[in-house]
């Protein structure tokens, strides 16, 4: 019986239905042709000798930096979050 109703609801306002799918999808349509095009990417070949050999390239002094940069900042917020945690008695 309920799926008779929903049946019935469907056969009612299908063209509601339609209308606002066709309207979301116009809009996104619209809304993403007026954005900018931009697109980056990056690529490393590496070609030949090991990766652990001793003749790194810039990729692998940006990657450990980054890393070094990223374990910094996750300590620097837990200190931050140690020192303001309201001291337990």
């Amino acid at each position: 019986m309920e799926t008779l109703r929903y049946l019935r609801f469907l056969a009612v306002w299908w063209w509601l239905i339609l209308a606002s799918v066709l309207v979301a999808a116009g809009t996104s349509y619209y809304t993403n042709s007026q954005l900018p095009r931009i697109h980056q990417s990056r690529t490393t070949l590496f070609e030949g000798k090991s990766q652990r050999s001793s003749n790194a390239d810039s990729y692998h002094h940006y990657y450990r930096a980054n890393v070094e940069n990223i374990k910094k900042s996750a300590r620097d917020r837990r200190r931050q979050r140690a020192d303001a945690a309201p001291a337990a008695h």
